[in-house]
């Protein structure tokens, strides 16, 4: 679930600032057994029950400014994080914590069809209930999968350059990106 609101305010013609804020609840509870023969194999890593219950608050600023065919958008949100697992092996993990995530994004317009346009981001990526169980999973008849009790939230930083260019008299469109996302703190 999610909920949250926007707010702009026109600064100049040029200007603008938008504020944002919300909250993400996420409650997943994860409940896996395996059997062979309608028998329950009670080993080790056959039985899971994993329960992730996760909340993000949010607020965000972002100033955008336009300075001839350049605009900037420029801002960072302040996180508060709280997040509770509980495992079958009665084990129980809490995470607490706050973090500010700076945003960029530069747009330079050659023409009204041909652009450049460079990002910069920091998010957090969630691992799910399923990611956070010992136990073996079977996604499929060819799949067997087994998460990690050590995962966290994983910081991520992202950063792309994109060139778009198109013509509609001669139904040509080039678009060409190049991304590079550096993943950080996803274990204990």
């Amino acid at each position: 679930f999610q909920a949250y609101t926007v707010f702009n305010y026109l600064l100049t013609n040029t200007a603008n600032l938008k504020f944002k804020a919300g909250t993400n609840f996420s409650i997943q509870d994860f409940s896996n057994k395996l059997y062979d023969f309608q028998q329950l194999i009670t080993a080790n890593n056959a039985v899971a029950d994993t329960n992730l219950n996760y909340n993000e608050t949010f607020g965000d600023v972002t100033l955008t400014k336009k300075i001839g065919n350049l605009q900037a958008d420029l801002g960072a949100g302040v996180s508060f994080f709280n997040e509770k697992v509980d495992y079958a092996n009665n084990a129980s993990v809490s995470f607490n914590e706050t973090k500010v995530l700076p945003h960029a994004r530069l747009n330079y317009k050659f023409s009204n069809a041909t652009n450049l346009t460079a990002n910069y981001q920091q998010a957090y990526e969630l691992p799910h209930a399923k990611d956070l169980t010992d136990s073996y999973v079977l996604q499929s008849y060819f799949t067997v999968f087994q998460g990690n009790q050590n995962l966290r939230q994983a910081l991520t930083h992202t950063a792309s350059l994109n060139f778009g260019h198109y013509n509609s008299f001669k139904f040509f469109f080039m678009n060409a990106g190049l991304t590079y996302t550096k993943r950080e703190k996803s274990f204990v």
